[in-house]
C-alpha cells in the first residue's frame, strides 16, 4: 500500500532525502535507481535535478517535465526492504487492528507473520520497529483473535500437521492465552531472529 512522500531535499552525488507520511525518512541515490536517458535525461543536469518537488495529489515527487519516481521502490530504498516486505508487513500491521474479523482471515494474518519471520534480522531499524509494535498489538488482542480462529480450526493440529516452531509464537495463540497475565509477554519480548519454517496454509 503506497505511503505518500511529504517532503524531499536535493541534495549532493544526485542524492534525494525524503520524508514520507508515516515518519519514515532517509536517503536515496537516484542514479543507482533509473539511467538519466529519455524523460530522465534532463537531471544530468545538477541545477534541474535541484528543482525536483513533491506532487500532493500523487504522493510522490517529480520534475518540471512531469518525469516522477515509483513511491514504492523509494519507500522501500529508504526502509531497506522489498516491495513484498514491505506489503506484508503492511498487511500484518494493519491486520492486527481489525480482531473482528472470521476466523480465516486470522489464520492468513498468522501465514503473513511466518512469511515476514525469516526477514526480521534483515529489516532495516524503522521496519523492525513496526514489526515489533505489531507484534505487540497481536499480543495484546490474543484471546479475540483465538475465539475467532477457535470457530474454524484447531491450532494444536494445524501446528502438528506443519510441524510449526516454536520460534513462530504467533501460531500458539491457545498457549498464550492459558499463561498468566504477563508470563508471554515477557517470554515474546525476548529478542528474537526470524527463522526459515514455513507459515501454514489451512484449505
Amino acid at each position: 500500500m503506497l505511503k505518500d512522500i511529504v517532503s524531499v531535499e536535493p541534495l549532493t552525488g544526485y542524492r534525494l532525502k525524503l520524508a514520507f507520511e508515516d515518519g519514515a525518512e532517509g536517503t536515496v541515490a537516484v542514479r543507482q535507481l533509473i539511467e538519466f536517458t529519455g524523460v530522465f535525461e534532463p537531471l544530468r543536469d545538477e541545477a534541474y535535478f535541484r528543482q525536483i518537488r513533491v506532487n500532493a495529489e500523487l504522493g510522490t515527487i517529480e520534475w518540471p517535465n512531469g518525469a516522477d519516481l515509483d513511491p514504492d521502490v523509494l519507500y522501500a530504498t529508504v526502509t531497506n526492504t522489498t516491495i513484498e516486505q514491505k506489503h506484508l508487513l503492511t498487511v500484518f500491521c494493519q491486520g492486527v487492528r481489525h480482531p473482528e474479523v472470521s476466523g480465516f482471515e486470522i489464520l492468513e494474518l498468522l501465514n503473513v507473520r511466518s512469511t515476514l519471520a525469516p526477514w526480521e534480522g534483515k529489516l532495516s531499524d524503522y521496519a523492525r520497529k513496526q514489526l515489533e509494535e505489531a507484534d505487540a498489538a497481536f499480543l495484546r488482542q490474543a484471546g479475540q483473535f483465538y475465539t475467532s480462529i477457535a470457530q474454524v480450526a484447531s491450532l494444536e493440529s494445524l501446528r502438528e500437521r506443519a510441524s510449526v516452531s516454536a520460534s513462530h509464537w504467533w501460531w500458539y495463540l491457545d498457549t498464550e492465552i492459558r499463561c498468566p497475565e504477563g508470563v508471554m509477554a515477557a517470554v515474546w519480548s525476548q529478542p528474537r531472529i526470524g527463522s526459515d519454517a514455513a507459515g501454514l496454509h489451512h484449505a
